[in-house]
């Protein structure tokens, strides 16, 4: 994404129209995490703020690690009023946070793209002793007439997809011999035309203005659209993909 010319416009559609967590996986990090009024989070890939801005009410402070200077200019815009996440420009191979100084790691649709091994390191230095790491992901059902119509589209208008989802990882090697807690929560909502499109568009790998497919991409999920909803709403499944665990 970062080297894509239409990448400001791609993230105003992932604010906008991108899910966000659902309220019981944010009460479950909180609780699983031993988290208090008093902890200190770290979300890595923070991207436009969207994790970070939900815990923070549960937090004293949450520091949002992003390496993109476009992301961290939308992150600013988007945790404006909320004055304890510190954004900060850095990597999850070198966040420049203090040495044993973070309660738990969070990492949203993120994990995939860090280097494994100095990522491992650099979380292990700045975790408490006890502190806990989650990676989590959204995922988008295909199992339902729907989902399964949209995963088809997807392949047909978007070369670069390859299907599946990012939650393939070696999770095994990640966390501390092998042990996690992985745990799926519901995230379905059902949304309009405009945010389908808003939804669609804001994946890195969708056809953008000035391409070849666009028209006829954004034309076709109109026709999803007026095919699958009801009474002007469209159900889009979906889950939250979590795994917590020492690393």
């Amino acid at each position: 994404m970062n080297s894509d010319p239409d990448f400001p416009a791609r993230i105003q559609s992932y604010i906008k129209y991108l899910p966000g967590y659902p309220a019981e996986y944010i009460d479950y990090l909180i609780n699983r995490g031993g988290l208090s009024e008093d902890s200190v989070t770290a979300d890595i890939g923070a991207g436009a703020g969207i994790l970070a801005k939900m815990i923070s009410p549960r937090v004293k402070r949450v520091l949002a690690v992003e390496p993109d200077e476009r992301m961290r200019r939308a992150a600013g815009e988007y945790l404006k009023d909320t004055a304890n996440v510190t954004i900060i420009a850095g990597s999850a191979e070198a966040t420049g946070l203090s040495d044993n100084s973070i309660d738990l790691i969070t990492a949203g649709q993120a994990f995939h793209y860090f280097e494994f091994d100095a990522a491992l390191q650099e979380f292990k230095r700045i975790l408490k002793p006890d502190g806990l790491t989650a990676l989590v992901w959204h995922t988008r059902l295909t199992d339902y007439p729907f989902g399964e119509a949209m995963e088809n589209l997807l392949r047909h208008f978007c070369p670069d997809y390859t299907g599946g989802t990012d939650s393939e990882w070696p999770a095994s090697r990640f966390f501390k011999n092998g042990n996690f807690e992985h745990r799926t929560f519901c995230n379905h909502r059902y949304i309009d035309l405009e945010t389908l499109i808003g939804y669609a568009l804001s994946m890195p790998f969708s056809p953008v203005k000035g391409d070849r497919l666009f028209p006829e991409f954004v034309e076709k999920l109109a026709t999803l659209y007026d095919k699958y909803s009801d009474h002007g709403k469209l159900e889009l499944r979906a889950a939250v993909d979590g795994y917590l665990g020492e690393i």
